[in-house]
């Protein structure tokens, strides 16, 4: 029986480009990660590599389990989700953007909000108003 080499699922795809991105961007190589994190050196390897991850007895590609994308997530200080969507170059870009403005929002100093206007009495039907 032959067997083909399977691509990568999206989604793996995707967690692989994320979490080589966001090791980068934390300056950590996969043993300082595993370290860190609790998984595995070689688990995280299948992660970055998911078209060299040997198929199960199914049939189907190997997936990451939830569990060790949130432990890697909380590493990385970023969301679980933000290490499986698919993001190109200028999505990553626009979103990080929006990330830093929401931080710097969420971190100023609250302003005193200004008390409303008292309510006017509504004024009656051919009542003069004054």
């Amino acid at each position: 029986m032959q067997t083909q080499a399977m691509s990568a699922s999206p989604l793996n795809q995707a967690l692989a480009v994320n979490l080589a991105y966001h090791m980068e961007r934390k300056g950590l190589k996969q043993m300082a990660l595993a370290k860190k994190c609790g998984v595995a050196q070689t688990t995280i390897s299948n992660y970055l590599n998911p078209e060299r991850r040997k198929p199960g007895k199914d049939g189907k590609a190997g997936s990451a389990k939830l569990t060790e994308v949130e432990m890697l997530a909380t590493a990385l200080d970023v969301e679980p989700w933000e290490l499986l969507r698919p993001m190109d170059g200028r999505q990553r870009e626009v979103y990080e953007k929006i990330e830093a403005a929401y931080k710097a929002l969420s971190s100023a100093p609250a302003t005193p909000t200004t008390q409303p206007a008292a309510r006017q009495q509504p004024h009656k039907v051919n009542e003069p108003v004054t």
